[in-house]
């Protein structure tokens, strides 16, 4: 099985954009009085880049502005630089436009041909079906993350938002 060979790794990968404002919306009301609850707080947004491995369940993270192509090379090479002396990792992510787009792709089969020389590994993007997020626990690891850090609460403060984000991480998923 490839996810035991020393040589290489593998992890599933997902993003998540994480707001800190608390949405507003339709809700039921005593009759003559407002039938929606307000929005309030910021509406600045952040993104959770997060990659698990498949063998050691450990996470890797980053914080990146958007989910464009630099953002998500930006990931990669932190991510590849983690499993440094290894001679491939095979990534399995989702089928989003910024994962397929041509920028992410020219820059895999750049950094494939020279990743033996910097002493990363390779790189294979293995995308999974349209429409299958079961098939990515990474998914699961995400909403029950947004379920206890988002929902009753407001952070105003991206630094609070990140903060509770990743405290909650490493509590249920601790790292080696």
């Amino acid at each position: 099985m490839v996810s035991q060979d020393p040589q290489g790794a593998v992890a599933h990968h997902d993003e998540s954009w994480y707001v800190g404002k608390a949405a507003g919306g339709r809700c039921w009301g005593e009759r003559g009085k407002p039938k929606w609850i307000p929005a309030f707080g910021p509406t600045w947004g952040q993104v959770l880049y997060l990659s698990r491995d498949a063998t050691t369940d450990e996470l890797f993270w980053s914080w990146q502005p958007r989910t464009r192509s630099e953002d998500t090379i930006a990931h990669l090479l932190q991510l590849l630089e983690r499993y440094r002396g290894k001679r491939y990792l095979v990534l399995i992510w989702d089928n989003a436009s910024w994962h397929k787009s041509r920028k992410v792709q020219n820059w895999v089969d750049t950094h494939n041909a020279s990743a033996r020389e910097q002493g990363l590994p390779k790189l294979y993007a293995v995308p999974l079906p349209t429409y299958s997020p079961w098939l990515n626990p990474t998914e699961a690891v995400i909403n029950q993350n947004k379920r206890r850090t988002l929902f009753g609460h407001n952070r105003p403060d991206p630094s609070q938002l990140r903060r509770a984000v990743e405290t909650n991480l490493l509590k249920f998923h601790p790292q080696k």
